[in-house]
């Protein structure tokens, strides 16, 4: 009797390290995501949230909650999951292939059986048509979704494994118009994220965004942001708004390699008219970056969207470009 006790016990104590690890594990493969909204006909809102996680993680819940602060009456807007995506780069045809399919992880268990690094999957959340009743503050509505854990092997973040992860959108009035009904829509991203690059190339890149009313878009860099700065939200925390405390010789302004770790690097830049990223980098690491877009309308600031991103940089052997005759 004492002996069946003592090993039930021990089954318990098991499963419990098991679902501990499990949970700390599936929380920290998410590789960035987005807050966005449209504005139907009807005067509705309806919000989109993207969420890429590394395929070797545990899956995602199909019903989240985005946080709303400064509003009145709502507090909460739940999506649900509309669609899961595989993102990840397309390799030549020799091989080897990069997909979502050979680095899912086996019912019950936290991590992938077969680990492929790169593969990256993409999660669509929507909530139902929803009023937003009122006029926002100065400060604008703030749309966030926190979950906890970064992936711990994170290069230009202190201690990432302690760290949270906030994604957030910011709505604005214009001209002190009621939201009820909506007559904006948020700028919202055309090109898919681009995770995994080689290093040693010079590397160019457009996270396309675009704005149903031809709002005026302004690109720059962002703070990515923890899940709670002493008990506040991360996006508003008791004193001037700050971000995460990168490693030195990064920031969020410079995300990427410079030639602090190799005299070859060329630190990478944003234009703030075309949204254009460009760099190279012969230092490989996994790269946390954040982008804000903002849309103006005749003059007034009516949205901020920010997308954050890791990056994978990888050696990937000789790429030459190839020869193309005329």
């Amino acid at each position: 009797m004492f002996s069946n006790r003592l090993t039930i016990r021990y089954i318990v104590i098991l499963l419990a390290g098991i679902f501990a690890f499990s949970s700390n594990l599936s929380a920290s493969h998410n590789m960035g995501g987005e807050i966005t909204w449209r504005c139907l006909s009807g005067g509705q809102f309806v919000f989109q949230m993207k969420l890429y996680r590394d395929c070797n993680g545990m899956s995602i819940n199909n019903t989240l909650d985005l946080c709303v602060d400064n509003h009145p009456v709502i507090g909460k807007i739940p999506v649900t999951l509309i669609a899961q995506n595989d993102i990840s780069p397309v390799c030549n045809a020799i091989g080897p292939q990069i997909s979502c399919a050979s680095a899912q992880a086996q019912p019950g268990w936290p991590i992938s059986a077969n680990p492929v690094i790169g593969a990256v999957e993409e999660f669509i959340f929507e909530s139902a048509p929803i009023f937003l009743n009122g006029i926002p503050p100065a400060q604008g509505w703030v749309f966030s979704y926190t979950t906890c854990c970064r992936n711990p092997s994170i290069t230009n973040l202190n201690n990432p494994a302690a760290l949270g992860f906030t994604l957030r959108a910011k709505m604005f009035a214009y001209n002190n118009q009621n939201m009820n009904p909506c007559y904006d829509n948020s700028p919202e991203f055309l090109e898919s994220p681009k995770t995994i690059i080689c290093t040693g190339y010079p590397f160019t890149y457009n996270h396309n965004a675009v704005d149903k009313e031809l709002d005026s878009l302004a690109y720059s860099w962002a703070e990515p942001l923890d899940d709670t700065v002493a008990g506040n939200p991360a996006w508003n925390p008791p004193v001037s708004p700050q971000g995460i405390a990168y490693v030195a010789s990064f920031s969020a302004n410079s995300p990427m390699p410079g030639q602090t770790l190799d005299p070859n690097n060329v630190p990478a830049v944003i234009d703030p008219i075309t949204g254009e990223i460009s760099y190279t980098s012969f230092t490989q690491g996994n790269f946390v970056t954040c982008i804000k877009v903002e849309a103006w309308k005749c003059g007034q600031l009516v949205a901020e969207v920010y997308r954050e991103i890791q990056v994978v940089l990888l050696p990937c052997g000789t790429n030459n470009p190839p020869a193309v005759l005329p």
